[in-house]
């Protein structure tokens, strides 16, 4: 009796364990047709979205308007290498030998007699076309400098005080020779008639 029940129990349990592994292998099967949960299907990654683009500008129907065209250079113009040196763009006379940016147009100078090594001659120098009338005009402006002068040096305690007038004396005397020069003259000429006395 005991033995027929084990044997219908174990036929039971072959039966139902035979049935329970039929329906986890067609379930596994039906999982294994799924695309998704296919273990050899190739997944597609995810497409990235497209950058936006700007829209192109419209393109005119015409071409601006350029306005007109810079005329092409001269390239037939001789160099000038006076250009931009003297006022005129020329060359001073032939007999001034001093530094052409010193060279004041219509203003009389005078050659000078050294000579160079070569037998060149070695400067020019411009003369004030009113000489005459600068030194009249120094000598008046000078006299009340010079009687001032002597007075402060009448009252002067020590030598080193009557050295400091003299030197004040001096660079007046130095302004109004300055001022008498350039008189008439054009800011740009009197620096260049005062340079050309520096290099000079």
């Amino acid at each position: 009796m005991l033995r027929k029940t084990l044997v219908t129990a174990f036929a039971e349990l072959r039966f139902r364990s035979g049935l329970a592994a039929l329906c986890l292998g067609l379930a596994l099967l039906s999982l294994w047709f799924m695309p998704g949960c296919d273990p050899t299907a190739r997944r597609t990654p995810p497409t990235p979205p497209a950058a936006e683009t700007p829209e192109p500008d419209a393109i005119p129907a015409q071409p601006p308007d350029a306005g007109d065209a810079p005329a092409a250079p001269d390239t037939e113009t001789a160099y000038n290498p006076y250009e931009g040196i003297t006022e005129t763009g020329q060359p001073p006379p032939d007999d001034y030998h001093a530094d052409p940016l010193y060279w004041i147009p219509g203003m009389p100078y005078n050659t000078r007699t050294g000579f160079t090594h070569r037998g060149e001659v070695t400067t020019s120098a411009h003369v004030l076309p009113d000489s005459e009338q600068r030194s009249a005009r120094v000598r008046k402006r000078s006299l009340p400098e010079y009687e001032k002068l002597q007075e402060l040096v009448k009252t002067a305690t020590n030598e080193q005080q009557r050295k400091n007038y003299v030197q004040a004396y001096q660079e007046k005397m130095r302004q109004i020779s300055v001022e008498e020069d350039t008189r008439g003259l054009s800011p740009l000429h009197a620096a260049k008639y005062l340079k050309a006395g520096d290099a000079a």
